[in-house]
């Protein structure tokens, strides 16, 4: 996982995808899957959105969990097709629908037993997050469960180094 100032987030993200890293948007293959389950199953988007906004004790709510849990699935699949190596920004909604951060789990697992032969090898996790001492939380407050002890608060320091690489034609 690697943690950076919001103010600072566009600057890295840009270094890091210099990287032989696929850059996979989230929240985007979260929304995806969730408007793909719905399409699969004849729901009306605008249930979903209300469901959304019902306590999570609701029956609504419970019944959202359902589209949520398809939605994960499709994080996980576009995780395991965009391998090896893989750039995980615009995390924060995840938390908001598996709270437990499961599907993190089950990163840091694959990752962990990775082969060569393996479709994903590498996941970096990239959250604004602006103090480098503190444990970085995701939308809503969920920590964030680091990959072992791999976690990272990105300096100001590596990003202008990373950044005068990208404008010498390098790689970052």
């Amino acid at each position: 996982m690697l943690s950076v100032p919001p103010r600072r987030l566009a600057r890295v993200e840009r270094c890091l995808a210099a990287q032989e890293v696929t850059v996979l948007d989230a929240e985007s293959a979260l929304l995806a899957g969730m408007r793909d389950f719905c399409e699969r199953h004849r729901v009306a988007w605008a249930l979903v959105l209300e469901a959304d906004a019902a306590e999570r004790t609701s029956r609504e709510w419970a019944s959202l969990s359902k589209v949520a849990q398809a939605g994960m699935t499709a994080v996980r699949a576009s995780v395991e097709a965009a391998g090896p190596a893989v750039l995980l920004v615009n995390a924060g909604m995840l938390a908001r629908y598996d709270g437990s951060l499961t599907l993190f789990d089950e990163l840091r697992e694959s990752v962990r037993t990775a082969t060569a032969g393996t479709a994903v090898r590498t996941v970096w996790v990239l959250v604004p997050w602006a103090d480098a001492e503190k444990q970085p939380l995701l939308d809503g407050g969920a920590p964030v469960p680091p990959f072992g002890n791999q976690w990272l608060a990105l300096s100001e320091e590596w990003i202008a180094r990373h950044e005068s690489r990208l404008a010498e034609g390098g790689t970052a």
